[in-house]
């Protein structure tokens, strides 16, 4: 049975915590390159469902369904209303939802960090141009913003697209998909069919991908 904290531990343990928070703000603010990495407890913070809640609905578990299950592109073709219904609910929820005060914190890391270390920044970004030739013509920073999350919110709230690596993608951008189908039949005829479709990006879907289904 959990007991609650003497009144000296908790001292402690708010000490300890104290220093912890100060050595993590030294290391931010003696960097030289920084590369922040957010999952869904970053955007739960602007009042948005974190994954594991965002199909947790009376309707959707009607259906056995939940998150993961309805981020399978085959309900593009199943059950377009389905498909379109749930990720329409998904991008006016990121769309209405106010951004909150952590985007500003991590922008004015970035701008200390970068006015605060010029030549660094100077040379990092002619070295990625070295080695790069995409990057000649983009801002190069050495500040990166790697997520998760899907809500676009680190762009809407003006990160160069350049420093953002979605994972999973984002629900502002349509990506280009073919489906395959391919039925073989006991009888050894073969049938192939191909649809090609337009769909939201989401976890299981990427800037180009194939899907193959074999049904026997």
């Amino acid at each position: 049975m959990l007991q609650e904290p003497t009144l000296e531990n908790q001292i402690k343990g708010d000490a300890a915590l104290e220093n912890a928070l100060q050595q993590a703000a030294d290391a931010i603010d003696g960097a030289n390159v920084l590369i922040l990495s957010t999952g869904a407890g970053w955007s739960a913070d602007s009042g948005l469902k974190v994954y594991n809640d965002v199909a947790r609905t009376p309707d959707y578990a009607a259906l056995n369904l939940d998150y993961a299950k309805l981020c399978q592109p085959i309900w593009l073709t199943r059950d377009p209303a389905l498909f379109y219904g749930f990720w329409g609910s998904c991008f006016n929820d990121y769309r209405a939802a106010k951004l909150h005060q952590g985007y500003e914190i991590i922008q004015s890391w970035k701008h200390r960090m970068i006015a605060k270390n010029t030549e660094f920044c100077k040379s990092f970004a002619e070295t990625i141009r070295e080695v790069d030739t995409k990057e000649q013509q983009v801002p190069v920073t050495p500040f990166f913003l790697y997520t998760s999350n899907v809500d676009a919110h680190f762009e809407r709230f003006g990160f160069l697209p350049e420093e953002i690596r979605e994972i999973h993608g984002n629900i502002e951008t349509w990506s280009l998909f073919l489906f395959f189908s391919l039925s073989l039949s006991l009888s050894l005829s073969l049938s192939l069919s191909l649809s090609l479709s337009l769909s939201l990006s989401s976890s299981l879907l990427f800037d180009f991908c194939f899907y193959l289904l074999l049904l026997l």
